[in-house]
């Protein structure tokens, strides 16, 4: 038992870093679409004033 809570602490312990370090990691299975969603990192690890972006609609004028 004692190793899986040392993988979990690991684990842990790396996503914290990344996320110190600005950076979203996320399981292969997590899927979202990112215009417009918040970041999945937790609150304290994002600055202050982070504001989720905005929709970004194109629109395709398909072949000429």
């Amino acid at each position: 038992m004692e190793v899986f809570r040392l993988r979990s602490r690991l684990n842990e312990a790396i996503q914290d870093a990344f996320f110190e370090g600005g950076v979203e990691i996320l399981s292969p299975a997590y899927t979202s679409i990112r215009d417009g969603n918040r970041t999945a990192m937790p609150p304290q690890y994002l600055p202050p004033d982070y504001r989720a972006p905005g929709w970004k609609v194109e629109r395709n004028e398909g072949p000429a």
